[in-house]
């Protein structure tokens, strides 16, 4: 049997769909990992401001929870994330929140190593830069409103290269 270069290419298609997946598995088996600490002393503080909001239906404008502020003028930064935090641990309890952060941690980490792939023209540089980065935030890594605006960084500089790259001034 003789291979023609069409069953080749196909032959590279799979190789590259198959490294590329379990490129992507290896980046979400180090998210799983960085979602073992689930509970910081933070997130208590974001669902109980998360309920508050929820029971009250308005935000906080004073600050009812901690020793040294108590009841003076506060907004928290965090609202809708609070939020959020709240009603998926009213709806799923625990392993609600444990697959929120699953589900972030692996989207900033993929969102990394396409971007960082797309820079660099190889997807293994990408997700070695991504792991580098997951490795470097391992220590103050915590399920907060922190990471989307990490993501949303990453989303805008990602987009501003892109503009460069098209002619945009």
């Amino acid at each position: 049997m003789q291979i023609t270069s069409r069953d080749s290419a196909k032959h590279d298609y799979n190789s590259g769909v198959i490294s590329q997946i379990a490129g992507y598995l290896g980046l979400v088996a180090v998210a799983s990992y960085l979602c073992l600490p689930i509970f910081t002393s933070e997130i208590y503080l974001h669902l109980v401001v998360g309920r508050w909001i929820d029971a009250h239906g308005a935000m906080p404008n004073a600050d009812l929870w901690t020793v040294a502020g108590q009841g003076k003028a506060w907004s928290p930064s965090s609202a809708l994330f609070d939020l959020l935090s709240n009603q998926i641990e009213t709806i799923a309890g625990d392993r609600g929140l444990i697959i929120l952060k699953l589900t972030l941690a692996s989207l900033f980490l993929l969102l990394l190593a396409v971007i960082y792939g797309q820079r660099a023209g190889k997807r293994l540089i990408g997700s070695v830069l991504a792991l580098l980065v997951a490795a470097g935030s391992l220590v103050t890594y915590s399920f907060s409103a922190e990471l989307f605006g990490w993501m949303l960084l990453v989303l805008f500089l990602w987009a501003s290269f892109r503009f460069i790259e098209a002619g945009g001034t």
